[in-house]
């Protein structure tokens, strides 16, 4: 995953998007709580049945680079917060995301881990429920399947199986360079229709 990092670290979700606009993207509603907004690693997903132990209990499960990927259940109250931030980051995970609430914004903040929520509610959700993980799961409108791709910047996140990110990596690149070119055509004062070639101006 450190490999991809570096080789990702030019490329934006929008790159991905514009080589396959049917790629799974998550919910805009699902933002950014810290200002480390980047996240980049393997789908470690969650059915949290409403109860935050259960995030508690995945959390002992996952490795190196995961995402800890939160289905909730529809409750309003918070799955996560500084806690489950910082162990997150101790386990050296790449980030968490939850179709829910969290909670202790400043402490996540301080933990210094991608991390990205629905809203923010100070009451815990709690549940006897026990939870799954591993299990396909859908998250800001979009299914996920375990082993996933997880790609966020500040431009939203998106999922891709690895067969789809291996056949969509050249591609996004080639849509880098060709970016890249516009900027220039731009800095050199060329018109628009000269930029834009392939767009029709008349």
């Amino acid at each position: 995953m450190n490999d991809c990092s570096k080789l990702l670290q030019h490329l934006s979700v929008t790159h991905f998007c514009d080589v396959y606009p049917k790629i799974r993207v998550l919910s805009a509603s699902i933002f950014p709580i810290t200002q480390k907004h980047r996240i980049l690693g393997r789908a470690f997903t969650v059915k949290a049945f409403g109860s935050a132990h259960n995030l508690l209990r995945a959390l002992s499960h996952t490795k190196k680079h995961d995402v800890l990927i939160v289905h909730t259940e529809k409750t309003i109250k918070a799955l996560g917060g500084e806690i489950y931030a910082t162990i997150a980051k101790r386990q050296k995970l790449a980030g968490i995301i939850i179709d829910g609430s969290c909670r202790d914004p400043d402490g996540i903040c301080a933990a210094n881990i991608p991390f990205y929520a629905r809203a923010i509610y100070p009451v815990v959700a709690r549940s006897k429920k026990i939870g799954q993980w591993q299990k396909v799961i859908t998250c800001g409108g979009v299914k996920v399947y375990p082993g996933d791709i997880i790609f966020g910047d500040r431009s939203g996140i998106i999922v891709l199986s690895l067969k789809e990110f291996r056949r969509l990596l050249p591609l996004a690149l080639n849509a880098v360079q060709k970016e890249l070119g516009i900027f220039a055509n731009l800095k050199r004062g060329l018109s628009l229709p000269k930029v834009f070639s392939w767009i029709d101006f008349d």
